[in-house]
């Protein structure tokens, strides 16, 4: 190899970094950081928070009381306190792993992992014994739940074809952000009664609700 050989190849490896360098730095600076990943995921949690307060609930708090009013006074009596027990439960998940983000120190990914899967076994085996507890007052009212969710099957529908809508704006409005909802601030993660869930599942969150946003 002659010299001058040796100095093209030399000169084109060093060309080749350089574009390598420049690529990866401008990768990093096009991808977002933690606070702007923050901001944009509350900012579609106000979203679609603000557009359910105004569209759904007025309507779902209507259908929620008629299916009270449908219930005896004992299952209602049962029924407000499973209630009460599941919100309880979900708050008391949602201080456990923020208290958990907070003690494990960064690098801790793994161990994070598996305390907050253990965390999940913990709450979802409360939560079932919750439902467990709900299901033979479902089955008791089940035709008046059908009643509900057959006669307003159009209007739910075009609510989660807005909740999607809202969504789609939201990816597009933020890209590189992550899909959104996927840590809970979408209609499926934010626990939204009928939004983000299949029939059964949506039934089971529409008797459990407390009936407040």
């Amino acid at each position: 190899i002659t010299e001058a050989s040796a100095m093209k190849h030399l000169i084109l490896a060093v060309t080749g970094l350089f574009i390598v360098l420049a690529a990866y730095q401008l990768q990093a600076q096009d991808k977002p950081s933690k606070a702007e990943r923050r901001a944009a995921a509350l900012d579609l949690r106000n979203d679609m928070r603000t557009w359910f307060e105004a569209d759904v609930y007025p309507s779902l708090k209507k259908w929620h009381q008629e299916y009270d009013a449908s219930l005896s006074a004992e299952d209602l009596a049962t029924l407000n306190k499973y209630r009460s027990e599941a919100k309880q439960l979900k708050d008391a998940m949602r201080k456990d792993m923020m208290a958990l983000k907070g003690t494990m120190k960064k690098g801790d990914r793994e161990e994070m992992q598996e305390q907050m899967e253990a965390l999940r076994e913990k709450h979802h085996d409360a939560m079932e014994n919750i439902i467990d507890g709900v299901k033979p007052i479902m089955k008791r009212s089940r035709e008046k739940l059908r009643s509900i969710f057959d006669s307003n099957e159009d209007q739910i529908e075009a609510w989660r074809d807005k909740a999607h809508e809202i969504m789609k704006t939201w990816r597009s409005e933020n890209q590189g952000m992550g899909r959104g909802g996927r840590k809970g601030h979408g209609p499926k993660g934010m626990g939204l009664p009928l939004m983000g869930q299949d029939g059964k599942h949506a039934a089971l969150k529409f008797v459990l609700w407390h009936g407040t946003m």
